[in-house]
């Protein structure tokens, strides 16, 4: 993609690659600059456009100010959303008023809006998606004094909506904004400062346009919380997305950035658990099987595998304990079987069967379930000896194997050749990388499949 040139005040240069990207409102709105001379009116003016639109900031701020003033609340995201408001819940502890737990519902909701738009599917806005709904969090994370959660609530808040605007303004740019941002040299500033830079828009300025229109406690909150984010600690937060999501070891907290003495691993560890539970409360698709959710992935290297795993292997540094991962795969599936399995029914039924005999017999430690695109599935086991899991495996994939119903009563059917991979992990040290994990079962399952129906192939990793 050619590089979106800076756009200079008042008017577009014939030949800048954005004129391309058919914003005629973008245009009108550099010239409403040149006309009335005022930034704010610019705002006023791509707010207005934007909000005749119908887009997704506008919707959700009149439904969180028509609520507030009816004094009632939208359809709840915590009832959606019960793990990841458990973990938001932990962050104010239980002291919180009334208005600050209304306010965290409407901050949930604001952060699923975030994860789960259509431009997620274009290359590095999912990535860039998830930083900002880190971004938004920071504020509340690094409050260590519960006495200000309101005020960061209300950043958070603020830095939310600014996502959404992002949001809203790459589909009126026709899908070109998230492109820009990612790009050099802007992707080491925060959202503010790089829309600034490259078009001339002040992000937090088109949020409290958007906010004036709705009048509502929530909603005039913006203003102050907008005044007190400084573009000095705009640029800090970002700081510490950038550092944090490239896998820098130690974060350097910048000096215009002041925040109290603040338990680092406490924080990464709870951002893991609830980017997890946003995306499995999700994700999971209905389909469960004495109480355990199984989530589709597309390979072994889904994030949403990594992300589950990393926070098993965190519980197993700090219990001392072990986790396995369990791959199986049937090596071909009578074609009559593949077509019986209904909506309803989305495991074949060899893998239900497979799953309630491991369960009975490891007493409910199977954990997690993903199942692939491939046709593998795939499941976390807690805290057992590799040796004693294998066994288990064996007995529950003879069970499998015939977990099917031959096509005359008169004729025996063929059993479904079945292989599994499993690679396990014991007390794993601070350097063990979850992806060892991960490739050692997927190896293990090729080489099960290499050897035949009923194998199984296992390793254990250090």
């Amino acid at each position: 993609m050619a590089m979106i040139g800076e756009v200079t005040t008042g008017a577009f240069a014939p030949s800048d690659p954005i004129v391309s990207m058919g914003s005629a409102r973008l245009d009108a709105l550099h010239s409403d600059r040149k006309t009335f001379g005022s930034s704010r009116n610019a705002e006023q003016k791509l707010v207005n456009s934007l909000t005749d639109s119908g887009c997704r900031i506008s919707r959700i701020l009149a439904r969180f100010g028509e609520a507030d003033a009816l004094g009632t609340s939208i359809e709840s995201a915590r009832a959606r959303f019960p793990t990841a408001w458990s973990l938001l819940v932990d962050l104010i502890g239980s002291s919180g008023s009334s208005d600050i737990v209304k306010r965290l519902d409407q901050l949930l909701h604001c952060l699923v809006e975030i994860g789960q738009p259509a431009t997620r599917d274009r290359s590095g806005v999912s990535v860039y998606l998830e930083r900002m709904q880190l971004y938004a969090m920071l504020p509340i994370y690094l409050c260590v004094d519960h006495d200000r959660a309101d005020s960061a609530v209300d950043e958070s808040m603020l830095l939310l909506y600014a996502g959404l605007a992002l949001i809203d303004l790459d589909e009126a740019l026709g899908s070109e904004l998230f492109e820009l941002l990612t790009e050099s040299p802007y992707q080491k500033q925060s959202p503010r400062a790089a829309l600034q830079q490259s078009l001339k828009i002040d992000l937090c300025e088109m949020v409290e346009e958007f906010g004036s229109r709705w009048q509502s406690p929530a909603n005039r909150r913006m203003e102050s919380a907008r005044h007190g984010l400084s573009s000095e600690r705009s640029e800090g937060l970002w700081s510490i997305v950038e550092q944090w999501t490239s896998g820098a070891a130690h974060l350097q907290i910048p000096r215009d950035l002041a925040i109290g003495k603040v338990r680092w691993p406490s924080v990464r560890e709870h951002w893991s658990r609830l980017s997890h539970a946003l995306v499995e409360d999700r994700s999971a698709r209905g389909h469960a099987i004495h109480d355990q959710h199984f989530i589709e992935i597309r390979s072994s290297q889904d994030s949403q595998l990594v992300k589950t795993l990393d926070i098993q292997l965190q519980r197993c540094r700090r219990t001392d304990s072990s986790m396995a991962l369990v791959i199986i795969q049937a090596l071909k599936v009578p074609t009559a079987l593949l077509e019986s399995t209904s909506e309803v029914q989305r495991l074949p039924r060899w893998q239900e069967v497979f799953i309630a005999q491991l369960r009975r017999s490891t007493e409910g430690q199977t954990t997690h379930g993903f199942t692939c695109e491939a046709g593998e599935l795939a499941l976390i086991i807690d805290d057992l000896d590799r040796s004693e899991l294998t066994v288990i495996l064996r007995d529950a994939l003879e069970v499998a194997s015939q977990s099917h119903t031959p096509a005359s009563p008169m004729v025996e059917s063929p059993p479904i050749p079945i292989a599994c991979g499993m690679a396990s992990v014991t007390s794993p040290s601070k350097g063990f990388q979850i992806e060892q994990l991960i490739n050692t079962a997927w190896r293990c399952l090729d080489a099960a499949k290499l050897q035949g129906p009923g194998a199984i192939k296992s390793l254990e990793v250090f």
